[in-house]
C-alpha cells in the first residue's frame, strides 16, 4: 500500500504539466495574466487543487484497501496522507515550472520518464533493491525517495549475511 501512495503522488503530481502546457496553446493562461492577480497565487491554487485531487484519491485507495486485509494505525495512514500530500506539492511544482519552461509535449514528455521511472525503481519501494548489485545499491542509497529505516543505516551485504538461511534478520 505504501507504495501504491507513494507512486499516486509522484505520477499524480508529475504529470499535471501537460494540463498546463494545453492551456497555454490554448490561450488560457494568457488570459489569466489580465486581472490583477499574482502569477505565484495562480500557480499555488493549481499546486493545491493537485493536493486535494491527490488526498481524496488517497484517502479512496486507503478506504477501498480496509475490506481488503489493510490493516495500519489510523496515525500511520494520516502521516502517509500528508507525506503524500507534500511529495504533490513538490512534484506539481516541479512539473509546472518545466512545463512553463518549455512549452512542448515533446520535450516534456520524455524528460519526466528519463528522470521519474529510474528515481521511482530505485527507491526500493516498489522492488527491493536487496538482490540488486552493489553499484545499484550505492545509487539507491542516495535517492531522496527511498525510505529511511534502521537497517538502512547497515551494509545491505552484513545484513543479508548475518540472516539465517530463509529468515528475517532481526
Amino acid at each position: 500500500m505504501p507504495g501504491i501512495l507513494v507512486q499516486l503522488g509522484i505520477f499524480g503530481a508529475l504529470f499535471v504539466g501537460f494540463g498546463l502546457i494545453a492551456e497555454y496553446r490554448a490561450g488560457v493562461i494568457e488570459s489569466q495574466r489580465v486581472p490583477p492577480a499574482s502569477r505565484t497565487a495562480l500557480l499555488l491554487g493549481r499546486v493545491l487543487r493537485d493536493v486535494v485531487v491527490l488526498l481524496v484519491q488517497g484517502t479512496l485507495l486507503v478506504l477501498v484497501s480496509i475490506p481488503l486485509g489493510l490493516r495500519a494505525p489510523v496515525l500511520g495512514v494520516v502521516l502517509a496522507l500528508v507525506v503524500i500530500a507534500l511529495l504533490g506539492a513538490a512534484f506539481a511544482s516541479v512539473s509546472y515550472a518545466l512545463a512553463l519552461t518549455l512549452k512542448s509535449e515533446d520535450a516534456f514528455a520524455p524528460l519526466l520518464n528519463a528522470v521519474v521511472l529510474p528515481v521511482l525503481l530505485l527507491s526500493g519501494i516498489l522492488l527491493p533493491m536487496t538482490p540488486a548489485p552493489g553499484w545499484l545499491q550505492a545509487i539507491s542509497d542516495v535517492n531522496p525517495l527511498k525510505p529511511w529505516s534502521p537497517g538502512r543505516a547497515r551494509s545491505s551485504t552484513a545484513t543479508t549475511a548475518a540472516a539465517p538461511r530463509g529468515g528475517v534478520p532481526g
